[in-house]
């Protein structure tokens, strides 16, 4: 017997499996190489000047000891942007703790080109300066944003196992350290048709150090197509964030972040 529930807000996706339609190859293959052309455009830096450059950077700690910088540099909107591959002498860089790193460039053929560089601490409150550094145009030099204080489950315990249509209690600390708090959460069901359907839900709440929702919603429309007495298994992620300035000459706008994000996982009894 299928079991269907009524969700919340959120978003449902199926994965491989919970439909038997097959598509056709050349259907595939068309839509695959659409998204190459459109993700893999790319341009020296050296062609493009810095008041036509959109900077996006994120600075993320997951309490593992590391804080991860990523960087992507385009110029164009939307779906035909252009991915800037720094050449001629072009460099980002960050500095946090007195320590400066040049960020490297990771290349895919779908995601385009992501500038990196690891620190190792993980703890709030130190400034991630970003810079992007040419020898041939106006460089942009002062991207600035305060990695948040760190933030930790309390509850519920890591695989914690829970029912169906149940109040599930989140808490953390410590808490009122930032306005508000997202917690976002990735929920898995086996599908009746094989496969699995996923289903996300995401709220920002105030920074109170506690909060709780229905298992129900939780699992949204994943369960609409499970069998009873299966298992879920929902992702959390609890995450406080703040927001920098960027530096004003990237003519093309763009964000600064920095995020401290830790994770646990429950199992769903349907």
């Amino acid at each position: 017997m299928n079991r269907k529930v009524l969700a919340g807000p959120g978003t449902a996706t199926k994965t491989p499996g919970a439909s038997g339609k097959k598509e056709k190859p050349h259907i595939i293959y068309l839509v695959a190489c659409l998204l190459a052309i459109s993700a893999c455009s790319v341009t020296e830096s050296d062609n493009i000047k810095s008041k036509g450059i959109e900077a996006k950077f994120a600075v993320k700690a997951r309490g593992n000891g590391q804080t991860t910088v990523t960087g992507e540099l385009k110029t164009g909107s939307g779906p035909l942007a252009t991915d800037l591959d720094l050449h001629n002498g072009d460099q980002l860089t960050v500095t946090a703790q007195g320590i400066s790193k040049t960020m490297q460039a990771e290349k895919n053929l779908f995601k385009g080109i992501t500038y990196v560089a690891e620190f190792n601490f993980d703890t709030g409150g130190p400034e991630f300066v970003i810079a992007l550094n040419r020898p041939d145009d106006i460089s942009a030099p002062n991207s600035r944003v305060t990695l948040p204080e760190a933030l930790e489950f309390t509850l519920p315990a890591d695989n914690t196992r829970v029912g169906f249509d149940t109040d599930l209690d989140i808490s953390w600390q410590p808490e009122g350290l930032s306005d508000s708090v997202d917690i976002v959460f990735t929920t898995l069901c086996p599908s009746a048709n094989g496969g699995n359907n996923t289903h996300t839900e995401k709220r920002t709440v105030p920074d109170t150090g506690a909060f709780s929702l229905s298992t129900d919603i939780i699992v949204g429309t994943a369960a609409s197509q499970a069998f009873f007495n299966q298992n879920c298994t929902s992702k959390i992620q609890l995450s406080r964030e703040n927001r920098g300035d960027l530096d004003p000459n990237y003519g093309g706008g763009g964000k600064i972040t920095a995020l401290q994000s830790r994770s646990r996982t429950v199992i769903i009894n349907l």
